[in-house]
């Protein structure tokens, strides 16, 4: 996918698909930045819809999804330009947009920030009611365990444990592989290990979502935790501090930083009304916000496909 080459030869193929299946006067919405929608693309009214892109990968020390650096300029070069000539841009965060705007040579009008959409299947499900009491239950998600934070999360647990010593971590998704790597942090009290993909259960016996990664474009994580009724504690880094409002639907922390983390957890319980005032508040602000009805009718506006 990562290279000048791969973007030509799937340029190539979307051509012949689209020749297939694009009526006349057809409008195109790309749903990825790895290639152009046909060969002819300056000439097609075509827009993108995008979570990240190329340069931020390269600047931001932990992407591991990236051309090979000496094929990078050529590869971010052929990005910008699926940029300047689409019609429209849609990004899931104000910080993307303004990415682009300051470094691909978009023109502000040009390109719109519209979020990103829960899974309809947690939208359907939300909880109709919240427990006021804590479980005393923290979770983690992420099968890229050092990627999303997680040493961060288990280096902090002593110290949120010597406050609150009815604390444990359920961690899953991560393989033993990874949980090897921890070395004895892995396996220090409170902490349990969960193969396999998270449930509604999980999200909601849980109080605290906790995911400071160390990039996270726009995860879909956090929207599912919070229709759940889940605040999170996430980063100050990507679009985690556009998702979660800080002391409303959780915390924002400084990147790599336990001790913030530590921190945050502390604030959450040493208040008992945040149980059910958080996960209102979570609730409420993925359906005003991050549901793909919300999501489409503003790329449909710019479109022109209202109804």
């Amino acid at each position: 996918m990562y290279s000048p080459e791969a973007w030509q030869r799937h340029t190539r193929l979307n051509g012949k698909l689209l020749d297939r299946l694009l009526p006349p006067g057809g409008k195109i919405l790309q749903m990825s930045k790895e290639y152009f929608p046909h060969p002819g693309y300056r000439d097609m009214e075509y827009y993108v819809f995008i979570n990240y892109n190329a340069r931020l990968a390269r600047d931001d020390g932990f992407t591991p999804w990236r051309p090979h650096p000496r094929k990078e300029p050529a590869f971010i070069a052929l990005q910008d330009e699926l940029f300047r000539c689409a019609t429209h841009i849609f990004t899931a965060g104000e910080y993307l947009r303004q990415n682009i705007i300051e470094t691909s040579g978009v023109r502000p009008e040009k390109i719109t920030s519209v979020g990103n959409g829960v899974p309809p299947e947690y939208e359907r499900n939300a909880p109709a009611e919240f427990p006021e009491e804590f479980t005393h239950r923290l979770l983690f998600v992420g099968w890229d365990f050092g990627l999303k934070g997680g040493r961060d999360v288990l280096a902090a647990m002593p110290a949120i444990r010597a406050r609150h010593p009815k604390v444990e971590l359920f961690i899953v998704g991560p393989d033993e592989a990874q949980k090897q790597q921890q070395g004895t942090l892995a396996d220090q009290p409170g902490v349990h290990w969960i193969s396999g993909k998270v449930s509604l259960d999980h999200y909601r016996s849980a109080d605290l979502f906790v995911l400071p990664s160390l990039r996270d474009s726009y995860g879909f994580v956090f929207l599912e935790a919070m229709s759940q009724g889940l605040p999170c504690i996430g980063a100050d880094v990507n679009g985690m501090p556009e998702m979660i409002a800080d002391s409303e639907t959780g915390y924002i922390v400084p990147r790599s930083s336990p001790e913030a983390i530590a921190h945050a957890v502390d604030r959450y319980y040493t208040d008992p009304s945040n149980k059910k005032r958080m996960a209102e508040a979570s609730r409420r602000r993925v359906e005003s916000l991050f549901t793909w009805d919300v999501v489409m009718n503003k790329i449909n506006a710019v479109m022109g496909l209202e109804g």
